[in-house]
């Protein structure tokens, strides 16, 4: 599928929350880019991408575990799953945000 065809079949509402999602974790990840360094640029880069898909993806994963946890009655380990995966993206968005 080219990214033409994706967008294509992709609901307008998508594109628009993938848009402003992509923001909001840009403007909190990306520190300073004047600093000139291509070192720093690349890696504020990498991190970004990073975190901009891995969130997605550990909530996509956190869902059925949270609610197999809670129907087969382990409550400790759903609450444990949630608390870890919060604590992560806070720790994330928190520790890179600008002062």
């Amino acid at each position: 599928m080219t990214p033409a065809s994706l967008k294509r079949t992709t609901p307008r509402y998508f594109q628009k929350l993938w848009t402003k999602y992509k923001c909001f974790i840009e403007e909190l990840t990306k520190g300073n880019l004047n600093t000139g360094k291509k070192e720093i640029i690349w890696r504020d880069n990498i991190f970004t991408s990073l975190v901009t898909f891995m969130l997605p993806v550990c909530l996509i994963a956190l869902v059925p575990g949270v609610y197999m946890g809670i129907k087969e009655r382990y409550f400790f380990i759903a609450a444990f799953d949630l608390f870890a995966v919060l604590s992560i993206t806070i720790v994330i968005l928190k520790g890179t945000s600008k002062n």
